[in-house]
């Protein structure tokens, strides 16, 4: 025998609470989602009620067990797994040249995307002393500019900031034309965009001097450095400072 009205049942929590990402699906009568990963113990209590008002309660408990996300070995590379409560359950601490989320990317030769505005965007791209309406945007290994960006003398630099701090490997140029070329530069890093550091070569304190040609030259730093900023700088130049540039690193 059927009771008058349960064919429109409605549902509604009334005491207590649902995990994070578990929901009530009032219309489909169930209770659905993904429990968040971790140890918890959850209480609450379900009205169902009929379109004249009548209704019945029911408390609900369950439990919650986090799973060893660790336990898959995500970290590849000889990377350290470490657990947490956030993002993927998991972070990975790589070792060596390596990096990415599973410490599977070779930092080496990996393009960090300087040449990719939905990666850097333009605002990213900056410069001082540029050379008449020369935009840091033209520094982009792959952009239009037939020179790139150019400065005005060896004042001048161009700035990139990468979002986040990361680790720089190694950097490609293409310097200008056969009348306004970057022949050799340094290049510094900051990971606040207020005290720059002048990269060194290896064991010392000389700053280290990069070459630059007018075909794409692809030079490993002396050792990788960690930054969020770099500045390129002009060591020596012909007509005026013009390149184009990509770094190579990994950028959480």
């Amino acid at each position: 025998m059927d009771v008058p009205g349960s064919g429109n049942l409605t549902f509604e929590i009334i005491a207590g609470s649902l995990p994070y990402g578990v929901f009530l699906d009032s219309e489909n009568r169930r209770i659905y989602g993904i429990v968040p990963d971790h140890d918890a113990e959850y209480t609450f209590t379900v009205r169902a009620k009929t379109e004249y008002g009548k209704f019945a309660d029911a408390v609900f408990h369950f439990d919650s067990y986090e799973s060893d996300q660790c336990q898959e070995h995500p970290c590849h590379n000889n990377g350290v797994c470490n657990e947490t409560r956030e993002g993927l359950g998991y972070t990975c601490l790589c070792d060596g040249h390596y990096g990415g989320v599973n410490c599977d990317a070779d930092c080496r030769l990996n393009s960090i995307g300087v040449q990719n505005r939905h990666i850097i965007p333009d605002a990213h791209l900056s410069a001082y002393l540029s050379r008449n309406q020369s935009l840091a945007t033209e520094a982009r290994f792959n952009s239009n500019a037939s020179a790139g960006w150019c400065g005005e003398n060896a004042n001048s630099w161009i700035q990139v900031d990468l979002g986040n701090k990361g680790r720089i490997f190694a950097v490609t140029t293409k310097s200008g034309d056969i009348n306004r070329k970057m022949e050799s530069f340094t290049l510094s890093c900051s990971t606040d965009g207020t005290r720059f550091s002048d990269v060194f070569d290896t064991n010392t304190t000389t700053t280290y001097v990069f070459s630059s040609a007018i075909g794409a030259l692809t030079q490993p730093l002396p050792d990788p450095v960690t930054c969020r900023f770099v500045r390129l700088h002009p060591k020596s130049y012909k007509g005026h400072p013009c390149l184009k540039f990509e770094l190579h690193g990994c950028v959480p």
